[in-house]
């Protein structure tokens, strides 16, 4: 690479960075912010619960299909252009949402919205891979993990406060204003990332996806990867149940166990993290699996005992989905077959539908939601020690494992 080039990418690494922080909030910041706000819109729509809640899962369900198509598009078009669309896109969506007052109207700009949405995550991974390699390619990864599991917390807390403050309009003007800056961030960006393109047509762009779907060692092992999604989510969508309703705390403590539960698991990724190198990969994989089989124990045993007790039953979720965010994502990024945008677009449409599922499962009727959770990490575990004793008898083709990678 040309050193005028290398010298750009040095000297635009930190706002990159902080392009990539903010790119990574867009889920939680589209899907949990304007959470409190929905009795106040029902009112405003004059419409009722079953159709508010299409402007919160047709969302996800285009994000999805947004982040799956644009990431391929990104691997031949370049970074620039497609981050800009996808900004572009979203602010328009976004505007769209605070100024209509019909229903209808409202749930196609969120459809708009959430393709934008999907841009901004896909492409949030793939910068990553872009700008950072080694050691900085894992504290990158590290850090958007540990956004991902702050921004579900974080973001309702600031839904309510700019609901309370404002109107339930904020929570999307909100938003708007972080795409916003990322626009301005994204015309700023070398138009030669990535420098190596996809040379053949879009459809080829998007068939190459479809490749990563169909190989077999690759899927296997990024469902592997992404699996313990299922747990954390599941808790996300039941916390206030278990823990206001059930055990009787208040909305305020509420916040602080569920913060208090992010942090610890947070902490033990962090420390986990330092011995990885020394474990090798394969010993790690086996200790994460151990890791999840004693939480499906813990949450139904201790967890139900009293708060405290649930939530440092729930650490080891957290640990595991931060643990295999940074770690796990490293692993399949560095494959050489797949372009960056491509496996960004696959790992978090899989880790996104995955988190669907498992908030689905956590919000059937249990009697005893801690059981959606018991049954979200004992189903985890399950398909994990399939996927993974398999992998380990016959090997695979994804580059990386200690003593279970072999040649394709």
């Amino acid at each position: 690479m040309p050193h005028k080039v290398m010298h750009m990418l040095r000297l635009g690494e930190k706002a990159v960075f902080i392009l990539i922080v903010m790119l990574s909030i867009f889920g939680p910041l589209s899907t949990d912010m304007y959470l409190s706000g929905l009795p106040e819109m029902i009112d405003y729509f004059g419409t009722n619960e079953t159709v508010i809640s299409i402007t919160l899962y047709g969302f996800m369900v285009f994000m999805a299909v947004g982040c799956l198509v644009l990431g391929p598009i990104s691997d031949k078009y370049g970074r620039r252009p497609v981050l800009i669309f996808s900004m572009a896109v979203y602010i328009f969506g976004s505007i769209g949402c605070c100024l209509t007052s019909n229903i209808w109207v409202m749930i196609l700009f969120r459809i708009i919205q959430a393709v934008g949405g999907g841009g901004a995550i896909a492409l949030s991974v793939a910068l990553i891979k872009d700008y950072f390699v080694g050691d900085k390619l894992g504290k990158a990864l590290s850090l958007t993990a540990v956004i991902g599991v702050l921004g579900p917390i974080l973001a309702p807390i600031i839904g309510t406060i700019l609901i309370e403050t404002v109107d339930w309009q904020a929570t999307f003007w909100a938003p708007a204003l972080v795409s916003l800056i990322c626009l301005i961030i994204a015309f700023m960006l070398p138009g030669d990332i990535p420098t190596e393109r996809f040379s053949g047509s879009v459809a080829g762009s998007l068939k190459s996806m479809f490749g990563i779907f169909g190989n077999r060692d690759f899927f296997s092992f990024m469902v592997l990867v992404c699996i313990f999604i299922l747990p954390f989510m599941a808790y996300l969508a039941v916390s206030s149940y278990i823990y206001q309703d059930m055990f009787g705390v208040s909305a305020g403590a509420y916040s602080l166990f569920l913060a208090a539960s992010m942090i610890i698991g947070i902490v033990c990724m962090t420390v986990f993290q330092k011995f990885i190198g020394r474990l090798g990969n394969r010993v790690t994989l086996w200790i994460l699996l151990c890791v999840g089989a004693m939480d499906t124990i813990l949450i139904p045993t201790v967890g139900s005992i009293n708060e405290y007790l649930f939530m440092l039953s729930m650490v080891p979720a957290i640990f595991l989905i931060t643990t295999f965010r940074s770690f796990g994502y490293n692993i399949l990024l560095n494959q050489r077959d797949y372009s960056s945008g491509s496996v960004s677009s696959v790992l978090n449409f899989t880790t996104f539908m995955l988190g669907f599922v498992g908030m689905m499962i956590g919000s059937m009727p249990w009697g005893n939601f801690i059981y959606g959770i018991t049954f979200c990490a004992g189903i985890s575990s399950v398909i994990f020690f399939a996927i993974w004793a398999y992998t380990v008898k016959k090997g695979t083709t994804v580059r990386g494992i200690d003593g279970v990678s072999r040649d394709s």
